[in-house]
């Protein structure tokens, strides 16, 4: 059966929208006037995108040329990308730590060891630090490199991306040369990062094949517009990991399926030693190595699980050495404090002393926070209502989830800022993660036994999905190129519900327009001011909606079929 007209004219269309998108993009670049931005139209160019590739979806199940299918899909996903792939990113900086991290690393340079604010405001003559110095020639090599440095968000943090990401970013800058201006420079690392993006596509293709699933079903992926607008328009690195957790899983199934031992043990090497460069690449997949493990565990044998298991272990650790045995180097350039989006500190940071540039990879497990719902409710019910500078109470009054009472809260904080030794945000936020953890775990060991009981392909990827999907939602930072790392495994997620994430999620970019347009004191009656509209209200009720949504389809339908289409493979929830 030939692809219909109509689903040629939902291609097209789909293209144009991305072509418009492009365009728009120059309203974004990096000095452009916030307030002229146009954010919200943006918005809703990807909401009606989002609109179109279900309808593309729902289109492309009905067809049985599977090979015709599969070629229209990667097709369209190959021509949005090509579209979006010339223009600026859309209130996304993160590139420039990439084009920083890439010349440090192509130039022989430790990314480990000075952040880039030491770097900027270096001056080799009084600098006794050879590393310092070597940075600061890379520096004045290029103009464009020193812009880079100068639009780098959050440089008095030394990187955060792990060693496997760094080696493509070095890989990335090593063709690019020395005269490329800054554009050059951004449009090469995209054209990186985008490359393993459309390889995810491929794989995931190649999934659905061997699974016997619909290939159209691949779109959720390689036709999602959160995907394109992330990877190919921002060129988040996210892209990375997500094609390395995707082959890990295709070939940890083409290796249980093989007939011959020395297949499966070839396959599970593959898969060990992808997922094992997943973690270093962006150390989320770490969270699949019990689920992968177990997966082997109860269809080959114990015995090769472990040997499975202890490869990861290797390949993963060894990938991470670089990044876990760097410390920062001291840096007598005063450094300003982190002013991070609801990052709080105890007590002002002291000008008067030089400090060590702190790790971002620390700063993020211990105080990054953003767009989140669980987390937050936690730790804002256990964090007091004081103000932190001059540890006195706060006139503010308690959010709207909060439920338990002021003087318990203050009790309680007090004494995890003895326990932990550390401030009370700080003490409050590692306690949240502590009790996020917990849950988390508990829910995989809950899907686990599940999976053992059934211990069927299709419902060991839907466990997969779930690892994921339920990490990103206890996550205190939820990102929305976050999701991206669970999108892959969309088609086995089991309830539709989920693919509404892919869109609320846009929900976080609105943020940015009050944060530029909002400036009254009392929003809608809220209470709220600016950002905290969008950190109490907007932010709540984006992920309100997709647990209302799961909820009523759990509800309604307890008996869940994995597939939307005629098959007899169906799970119970």
């Amino acid at each position: 059966m030939a692809i219909k007209s109509i689903q040629w004219g939902l291609l097209i269309a789909l293209a144009f929208i991305y072509f418009v998108i492009a365009c728009l993009s120059s309203r974004f670049e990096f000095n452009s006037e916030f307030s002229q931005r146009p954010i919200l139209l943006v918005l809703g160019l990807l909401s009606t995108a989002f609109v179109l590739h279900i309808v593309s979806l729902r289109m492309a199940l009905r067809g049985n040329n599977y090979l015709a299918i599969s070629r229209f899909v990667f097709l369209g996903g190959a021509i949005f990308r090509l579209i979006l792939l010339p223009s600026y990113p859309i209130q996304e900086v993160d590139i420039y730590r990439y084009l920083w991290d890439g010349a440090v690393v192509s130039h022989g340079d430790n990314p480990y060891r000075l952040s880039p604010q030491q770097v900027l405001h270096s001056q080799r003559e009084e600098s006794s630090s050879a590393e310092l110095t070597s940075l600061a020639n890379l520096k004045d090599s290029s103009r464009s490199l020193s812009e880079t440095l100068n639009r780098i968000h959050f440089g008095e943090l030394i990187t955060v991306y792990p060693p496997v990401s760094q080696a493509v970013f070095g890989t990335a800058s090593l063709v690019v040369p020395d005269n490329a201006s800054l554009y050059q420079r951004v449009i090469t690392m995209k054209t990186v990062l985008t490359a393993f993006d459309l390889g995810t596509l491929l794989l995931v293709l190649l999934l659905l094949r061997r699974m016997n699933r619909h290939p159209g079903w691949a779109i959720l992926y390689g036709w999602c517009p959160l995907v394109l607008k992330e990877f190919a328009n921002s060129g988040h690195l996210d892209s990375i990991a997500v094609f390395l957790t995707t082959a890990a899983i295709l070939a940890l199934i083409i290796g249980i399926a093989a007939s011959q031992i020395k297949w499966q043990l070839l396959w599970l090497a593959c898969s060990s030693l992808f997922l094992g460069l997943g973690v270093g690449a962006k150390l989320y997949p770490v969270i699949l190595i019990p689920v992968l493990t177990l997966w082997v565990s109860c269809t080959l044998s114990r015995r090769i699980a472990v040997g499975y298991f202890a490869s990861l272990l290797v390949i993963a650790g060894f990938s991470l050495v670089p990044m876990l045995a760097t410390a920062p180097a001291a840096t007598t350039r005063i450094i300003a404090p982190v002013e991070a989006d609801k990052i709080s500190e105890l007590m002002p940071t002291d000008e008067d002393s030089a400090i060590i540039a702190e790790s971002g990879l620390v700063t993020f497990l211990s105080r990054w926070e953003i767009n989140d719902l669980f987390f937050m409710v936690i730790v804002e019910n256990l964090r007091p209502d004081i103000d932190f500078s001059t540890l006195t109470d706060s006139t503010s009054r308690s959010h709207w989830f909060v439920i338990i009472p002021q003087s318990l809260r203050l009790q309680i904080a007090s004494q995890l800022s003895a326990i932990l030794q550390c401030p009370i945000p700080e003490a409050t936020f590692l306690a949240a993660r502590a009790i996020t953890l917990i849950i988390f775990m508990s829910i995989v060991a809950i899907l686990l036994r599940r999976a053992v009981q059934n211990n069927n392909r299709m419902y060991w990827l839907r466990v997969s999905f779930l690892t994921i999907a339920w990490f990103w939602a206890l996550s205190p930072t939820l990102n929305p190129w976050y999701w991206t790392w669970a999108i892959p495994l969309l088609p086995f997620a089991g309830r539709r519900a989920w693919t509404a994430v892919s869109l609320l999620i846009f929900a976080y970019y609105i943020r940015f327009w009050i944060l530029y347009h909002v400036t009254e004191s009392n929003v809608l009656g809220t209470g709220y001011h600016g950002e905290e509209f969008f950190h109490f209200v907007i932010a709540p009720l984006e992920h309100l909606l997709w647990l209302a949504l799961l909820g009523a389809e759990s509800f309604f339908y307890r008996n869940v079929c994995v597939v939307t289409e005629a098959d007899t493979t169906c799970d119970i929830h």
